[in-house]
């Protein structure tokens, strides 16, 4: 392998590294937040920080950007995530009770 080769390696390692280190935060949130009210701000955190990641901003560090996240939205995550589950419960009981 050429040092072309290694960059494109470690490169790749180290993103692999930050989407398993992102996916394990929004577990442990998820499962903190005692699952149901942990689900919604989890996921709105790891959003916030790929979209950084696609806006290529790297000067930030990830677990005090995913936190400031999850507790300044916790209520307005997961009141759209029940407005989202209401919605969707009725649709799923109207098709079942209507077809």
């Amino acid at each position: 392998m050429t040092f072309g080769g290694w960059e494109k390696f470690n490169t790749a390692a180290f993103w692999m590294i930050k989407l398993a280190y992102i996916n394990l935060l929004w577990i442990l949130f998820t499962i903190g937040g005692l699952v149901i009210f942990g689900l919604f701000p989890a996921t709105v955190a790891m959003f916030t920080v790929v979209r950084k990641w696609m806006r290529k901003e790297s000067n930030f560090k990830i677990f005090p950007a995913f936190w400031t996240v999850f507790r300044t939205d916790f209520i307005k995550a997961n009141g759209l995530g029940l407005l989202f589950i209401t919605v969707g419960s009725s649709f799923i009981t109207t098709l079942l009770f209507c077809s």
